[in-house]
Parts: structure tokens; sequence; C-alpha cells
């Protein structure tokens, strides 16, 4: 995949990449060995070097690959992806996958190199128009289609709900959309509160 676009620096604020942060410490906390799938700009590799957690990371766009990051197709090439993760993170790479089978594919092999008790969490954007704005996404993603697709995979899923909602709990994101109106065109891209999910799921105890 070339995704170039995805290379250029884009200026976040200050306050996106706190808010940032925040929805990261709540979903993930402070695992021992992280693996991530797609890195992008760093942010997570970031937060895991600020916090002291062991961290890799995957990527299938060589020019995204630094230093702790390994260049692999995913999932063809998932022999080349290492094992014995406590959590294993995937922010906006589910939706760049061919469809179903290959979605479900990466699952199964994202299970297998969980440890025992090791946790999933998936970050995407919910069906609407800003889907389509990146011509890479493919698999079209929302709290549904994903769950069924990690049920497929052998996974339980614990937890699915809408970023905003790790802010304000139950509260509808309109309040989050009007802040969003008055902040930098850097800052709103990277908080992306009104537009994307996540899901968190478990290793079934059963079946290995």
């Amino acid at each position: 995949m070339k995704y170039k676009h995805y290379t250029k620096t884009i200026r976040v604020s200050g306050i996106a990449r706190a808010i940032r942060n925040r929805l990261y410490k709540q979903l993930v906390g402070v695992p021992r060995k992280v693996l991530e799938f797609g890195v992008g700009h760093g942010y997570f590799r970031d937060y895991c070097a600020i916090n002291g957690i062991k961290y890799k990371g995957i990527d299938f766009c060589p020019e995204l690959v630094f230093d702790g990051v390994i260049y692999a197709e995913i999932p063809a090439e998932m022999n080349r992806v290492p094992s014995g993760f406590d959590m294993i993170f995937a922010e906006h790479f589910i939706e760049h996958m061919r469809n179903y089978d290959t979605v479900v594919e990466f699952l199964e092999g994202c299970r297998s190199r969980l440890n025992k008790d090791g946790k999933l969490i998936l970050l995407y954007p919910n069906m609407n128009k800003h889907f389509w704005h990146d011509p890479t996404h493919q698999y079209p993603t929302n709290k549904h289609r994903i769950e069924k697709c990690l049920i497929d995979a052998g996974f339980v899923v614990s937890k699915s709900n809408d970023y905003a909602h790790c802010f304000i709990g139950a509260i509808k994101t309109f309040p989050l959309r009007v802040v969003g109106w008055f902040m930098p065109t850097g800052a709103r891209m990277s908080l992306h509160f009104c537009i994307h999910s996540y899901t968190m799921a478990t290793r079934e105890i059963t079946g290995g």
C-alpha cells in the first residue's frame, strides 16, 4: 500500500494530543507488552513510550515503518508477526482490509498472538460519508459489524462504544461536535470524537 498522502505532516494541537492520550489511558491503561497494527503518525507509540510500555508495531505502508515497527502485508504475512502480547491495539487499521474473510483472518491471527488473558482493542470509523474520504478504506465498519467479526474469530466482546463516551458517558456527542467547530482543523482531525468508535474483546476461554 502506498498511502503516501498520510505521511504528510499534520499540525496537531497540544489539547488534541492531551485528549487523545486520555482516550488511550481509559481504553488501554498500562499493559506490560503491546502490539500495534497500523502505526500511523505514531501517537500510540508515543503514549507507550511515555508510560514505559514495551511496544512493537506492524504496518503495511513502507513509508510509516520506523524503529520498533515491522513492515508486513497483513493478513498475508501474519507469520512475520511475533506473539506473546498482553494487548493488541489497532487504531483505524481494520477498515483498510479487503473484505470479511480478510478481517476474520486478521482477527484470528491477533487471537493466536495474545497471551491467555490478553485483550484486543480496535478503533475504527462508524460508517458514514466521512468513511469514503480516505481512498484506501475498503471494509465498511460499524460496531455491529466489528462485533460479529470478532465473535466469528473466537473473541468475546467486552465493550463497544463511541469515542465520546470515554469522556461524557451516555450523553450524546453533540456538545463535542460544537466544540470541534471552534477548534483548528488539525485538532478536529486528531480528535475524531463524533464519527468513530471502539470495541474491546478478549480471547475465549475454551478452544485454546
